[in-house]
């Protein structure tokens, strides 16, 4: 390395570590409360972080899919509900409870709160951080579990989960949708673009993904509409990592090796009322400024009906994988790799087993 590479690393870390004094400052100010805790997780649980607010209508599917796909435990801050929301958390069994009353936008989009239950849980294991209107999907789910998905990464000496949100609806006008807590989020909208994302690859690994119906049904020429679709929200959280938004993780030589979904249930019977809530309270990214177009596309129709002639319908991950989406999962290569240490491992082990029979013989 020569000496004004070593000096371009050494600012590099020097910013670094201003960067993270000045996270750990502000995420002091940013108290979380215990409302209910049950025992201390085990070392290898899988701990979903979540912030909800006024969500008992999507919370009964979302940790039922969640708990099936691997979630050992969910840490979930109530952002002061005033529907059940409270009430049906402290009804389940593997959920430990935390309120909050600070302003989301002031936590930087809960990114504080997050990492101060990271902090209570501890670093050095694998989180899950997902709103209640999403499920994560990824390829072979069926089969493997977020363990499995989780060994597969450190493999591929990957930290992260790039999956990004995929907007679901359906055929009817959002104000229609039939649903009641408890039943299937992904049954009451089942329909995605199939040809109106723009997907970036870098090494055959999707690293962003842009479009979708919001841009589809909100922007113009003279008024262009940008949301951020961009996750990782399945990663290793130890002392290298940095997240500076919700959207982004900073990670020490990370390199894509495999992405999945959040499916996204914003377009239920309730997105006007949420859209007026957003508004009103001024807390989301930009002063609500999203939510604002929102309120504008509603008021003018432009988002009653978001299946068009390229919807299709979500089955399974194949679905995303045959749309171009989402990536397939090469998980004979990760049993291969398995294997290989298994092997590795036994061969490292029997000289000092034999060693040992024949000094004690």
């Amino acid at each position: 390395m020569t000496p004004g590479e070593n000096m371009r690393s050494f600012l590099t870390l020097g910013k670094a570590c201003l960067e993270r004094q000045a996270q750990q400052r502000n995420i002091r100010h940013h108290f979380i409360h215990e409302v209910r805790l049950l025992a201390s997780p085990k070392p290898n649980d899988i701990i979903c972080i979540m912030v909800v607010r006024n969500e008992e209508m999507r919370l009964p599917d979302c940790l039922r899919h969640h708990r099936t796909i691997g979630v050992d435990r969910f840490a979930i801050i109530d952002n002061s509900s005033n529907d059940q929301t409270r009430a049906f958390l402290l009804n389940q069994p593997d959920v430990d409870c935390y309120k909050t009353s600070n302003k989301y936008s002031e936590a930087r989009s809960g990114v504080y709160w997050h990492t101060r239950l990271a902090r209570r849980y501890g670093f050095g294991r694998w989180y899950l951080s997902v709103d209640a209107d999403e499920l994560l999907v990824y390829s072979g789910m069926e089969r493997h579990d977020l363990h499995d998905l989780s060994n597969f990464l450190e493999s591929r000496k990957s930290k992260a989960l790039f999956a990004p949100m995929i907007d679901m609806y359906s055929k009817e006008p959002s104000g229609s949708v039939s649903y009641e807590p408890g039943q299937s989020m992904l049954r009451a909208c089942p329909f995605f673009d199939g040809d109106s994302y723009h997907v970036t690859k870098r090494a055959d690994a999707i690293v962003d993904i842009k479009g979708g119906p919001r841009v589809r049904k909100l922007s113009s020429e003279a008024s262009p509409f940008a949301h951020q679709l961009k996750k990782y929200p399945f990663f290793r959280w130890d002392r290298s990592l940095r997240r500076p938004t919700i959207h982004t993780l900073k990670l020490h030589r990370h390199e894509p090796s495999a992405s999945g979904a959040l499916l996204h249930f914003k377009f239920l019977a309730d997105f006007a009322e949420k859209v007026n809530f957003a508004i009103k309270t001024n807390e989301f990214w930009n002063g609500s400024v999203q939510y604002r177009r929102y309120r504008d596309g509603l008021a003018t129709s432009d988002l009653d009906v978001l299946h068009y002639e390229g919807s299709r319908e979500y089955k399974s991950p194949e679905s995303l994988i045959s749309a171009g989406l989402i990536g397939s999962i090469d998980w004979n290569a990760c049993a291969a790799v398995a294997r290989k240490a298994r092997v590795e491992g036994e061969i490292g082990r029997s000289p000092a087993t034999s060693q040992g029979t024949s000094l004690g013989s």
